[in-house]
């Protein structure tokens, strides 16, 4: 069995509409890309249900146990050094993940960081809520504006693809935050304010959510939460919030207003009832930066 994958990233094209895709080839896998694309919580206990779920990496286990690979040699998940956040490494090679070499699939997503997951800005524009033109030294978060931005991915059940769509997911948010960070003591004039820009992160951590996970049933969204928590152990501050129904509707509403929204996973259901009807929760999503479907 075989499911699919698109990561979703903002631009002002409809790019998948273009059509023009390269396949990499793989029997277990592939990765489609367009030719012209490119806090405070304190706690860890970031989601909560109703129900134990054991909390699985099986996936990824399973297929390097079984060698399930094309290439001769695996890489390293080692090798992302330098591309993703040192705390996420570090989640994934020592603690608690322990993991070594990485699957077909997540070997092909990963080696797009860390171009994929800068914030979208091409020719140095600025959000929408910045008041001030940006001085000259200011730099694009994105250079190369026909850099892959939206990704489809093919990938048989069991090849670990939840981990390659929720390290892009990690990063994106990441950069996202920083970037507002950085654009905050750039209008205030200064090249350099630790308050200001820890300020900004907050208040962007606050009152924009990060990237949408959407999984077709609870018992998914469950299992993808737990990884992207694993995977942000070392990220103390990190949110999941976890959306899905046979959960308390009030609970995680409750949960959505008194901390960040980092990382969203959520089920069609839920996450359309709070769309609807929650206009605190629809502002957030108002600029949500990556959607994995």
């Amino acid at each position: 069995m075989s499911s699919l994958t698109v990561l979703r990233f903002p631009s002002n094209r409809h790019i998948l509409a273009r059509r023009h895709l390269n396949a990499a080839a793989s029997s277990s896998s592939s990765v489609l890309l367009p030719n012209t694309m490119q806090a405070d919580s304190g706690d860890r206990n970031r989601f909560n249900v109703d129900t134990t779920v054991e909390e699985d990496i099986a996936a990824t286990n399973d297929v390097q146990d079984r060698n399930i690979n094309t290439h001769d040699v695996s890489p390293s998940f080692k090798y992302l050094k330098d591309r993703v956040n040192h705390h996420t490494l570090k989640a994934l090679t020592v603690h608690p993940l322990q993991l070594e070499t990485m699957t077909p699939v997540q070997e092909r997503v990963t080696a797009l960081l860390p171009a994929i997951t800068r914030p979208w800005d091409p020719e140095g524009i600025i959000p929408p809520d910045s008041s001030r033109p940006l001085p000259p030294i200011w730099q694009p978060s994105v250079v190369d504006w026909n850099a892959p931005r939206d990704i489809l991915v093919r990938a048989k059940t069991g090849t670990g693809k939840t981990f390659a769509y929720i390290i892009p997911a990690i990063e994106s948010r990441f950069n996202y935050v920083e970037h507002h960070a950085k654009l905050a003591v750039v209008n205030a004039g200064l090249k350099g304010s630790p308050s200001i820009s820890g300020r900004a992160r907050h208040a962007y951590r606050r009152r924009s959510a990060g990237p949408l996970v959407l999984a077709p049933t609870r018992e998914l969204a469950i299992q993808i939460a737990c990884d992207a928590q694993k995977l942000t152990t070392h990220q103390r501050d990190f949110v999941v919030q976890l959306l899905v129904g046979g959960s308390g509707r009030a609970r995680q509403m409750k949960d959505w207003m008194k901390s960040s929204s980092d990382l969203v996973v959520a089920t069609p259901g839920r996450l359309r009832d709070l769309l609807t009807n929650e206009p605190e929760f629809r502002q957030g999503f108002k600029n949500c930066p990556m959607a994995s479907l």
